[in-house]
């Protein structure tokens, strides 16, 4: 038996919910190193011991490399975040990503030094509620900026890249114990011919870079686990689930686009490189602050897909940001000029892209649910937006 079967998990499963930001849609299409590792040297490696807060410990050490990276390196309160279910319905052992992150854009955190109660729930939420009206001032000194959910192994990579870290939810099994400094990958969970091997349960940590071989991942249960804290989740972790029928996603990925430190926003990530001057005739350029792309020496006006992503460049050949309409459809392309796609909140209202990137209007079934999306504009409705009614059918 490993050591580390005594070691707590604590992830719940967080439920789907469509007016979830989702990184797809707002990075851009720079081209990425093969590997990458954001700089964790003078960070301590969380050890949660057999508390079920693994979610909390890997969000503090996000913060903390915002915080080492800007000079201000300080440990983090995860007890802070684990005592403060404000925002979630689990009142429970463990935590769940959602409530978890919109707590700590919302109500902030402290320092370990500040706030030092490490407990289980109910003593944990007993203990928060105690003392929060005397520290929800200070606790606004450190805030998230936004979350977002990460869906695809690119999303995650460029998601660390931007901003250093990416929390990442799995299910344990028992062969994951078997990780080593000698063996420090992640094995795929074991299926003997129908049936799978023992489960544990959900675990949270955090995606610190990656190469070839899949994700760099840092654990919370110390130095003694694999290399130091770290070890490497393959890829094919991410769609396991899919392929395998398992009801139960095996990966879930959440990006935190920034840490506010007493107001100021911390740069967390490597600074994103940005499409390069092409060196001959074609490619991505910058002219007069604007990005223009060129293929066989002319400037391209119009759609053009590069690297899986769809752009706009305007007549002018200048890339497209914003609203487009086109043949009588709405379209609409992120600060980085991608095509959005699927849930999109802008500007407070919901709108949904299908896969070409048409906004969808009339009624719609949307993953077992029927919405309906407005037809035209009137009053302060906008074409397109989704519009929320009650039982009876009447516009809120």
């Amino acid at each position: 038996m490993s050591e580390f079967e005594k070691r707590g998990l604590g992830l719940l499963s967080t439920a789907a919910d469509p007016r979830d930001y989702v990184f797809g849609a707002v990075y851009g299409a720079e081209t990425l190193p093969e590997s990458y590792q954001t700089d964790i040297s003078g960070i301590k490696v969380h050890d949660q011991g057999q508390f079920q807060n693994c979610g909390t410990h890997a969000l503090s050490a996000h913060v903390e490399i915002g915080l080492k990276k800007a000079g201000k390196y300080q440990k983090v309160s995860f007890p802070w975040y684990y005592g403060n279910r404000r925002y979630s319905e689990n009142k429970g052992e463990g935590t769940e990503a959602r409530g978890l992150l919109k707590a700590a854009q919302k109500d902030g955190g402290l320092y370990l030094a500040d706030y030092p109660y490490e407990e289980e729930v109910p003593k944990a939420i007993e203990t928060f509620e105690k003392y929060f009206e005397s520290f929800k001032t200070k606790a606004q000194n450190i805030r998230i900026k936004n979350y977002y959910q990460c869906n695809t192994v690119d999303e995650v990579k460029r998601a660390v890249y931007y901003y250093g870290s990416v929390l990442v939810g799995t299910i344990v099994f028992k062969s994951f114990y078997e990780i080593t400094a000698q063996n420090p990958i992640m094995p795929e969970p074991r299926i003997d011919g129908t049936s799978l091997e023992p489960m544990a349960g959900g675990h949270m940590m955090l995606i610190v870079g990656w190469d070839k071989q899949g994700f760099t991942v840092l654990n919370s249960w110390g130095e003694g686990f694999g290399k130091k804290g770290l070890f490497t989740m393959p890829y094919s972790i991410v769609t396991w689930s899919q392929r395998q029928g398992f009801p139960l996603p095996l990966f879930e990925a959440w990006a935190v686009d920034g840490v506010y430190l007493n107001g100021k926003l911390l740069e967390t990530g490597a600074n994103p490189v940005t499409p390069p001057t092409p060196s001959g005739n074609d490619g991505w350029y910058k002219q007069n602050g604007k990005w223009r792309y060129r293929e066989n020496g002319k400037d391209v006006v119009g759609w053009k897909k590069v690297s899986g992503v769809w752009y706009y460049l305007n007549s002018d050949g200048y890339m497209r940001v914003g609203w487009l309409k086109d043949k009588g459809e709405w379209y609409f392309l992120n600060q980085n000029g991608a095509m959005q796609t699927g849930w999109k909140k802008i500007d407070s209202r919901w709108y949904w892209f299908d896969g070409s990137g048409k906004a969808v209007r009339g009624f719609r079934t949307i993953s077992g649910k029927d919405y309906y999306f407005a037809e035209q504009w009137f009053e302060d409705v906008k074409e397109c937006q989704m519009i929320q009614t009650d039982a009876n059918g009447a516009i809120l």
